[in-house]
């Protein structure tokens, strides 16, 4: 698996935050297309409460950046979550 076949993705939505690891499969696993298939390696969600969310009412998206990245860091490290793990 080289680098550039794996990508991170965090989905920050209304009111959770989720993210994954996907990997592109294996150059025989193709899709009805043609394409190759990508497959999720890892993936979490974390929900946030409106009591939390309330603070950043009428502000950018972007203000709420480093709380869900706060967010997702104190999921992983509580264990609410399985670590990521890749496959060679």
């Amino acid at each position: 698996m080289n680098a550039e076949n794996v990508v991170f993705v965090i989905n920050p939505g209304s009111t959770s935050t989720k993210a994954g690891v996907f990997v592109e499969a294996g150059p025989d696993d193709v899709g009805p297309s043609g394409q190759g298939r990508v497959r999720c390696q890892w993936s979490c969600s974390v929900a946030h409460p409106d009591a939390e969310l309330d603070k950043f009412r009428g502000r950018p998206a972007l203000a709420q950046a480093e709380f869900r990245a706060d967010a997702l860091r104190t999921s992983l490290v509580a264990g609410d979550t399985r670590r990521p793990r890749l496959r060679r």
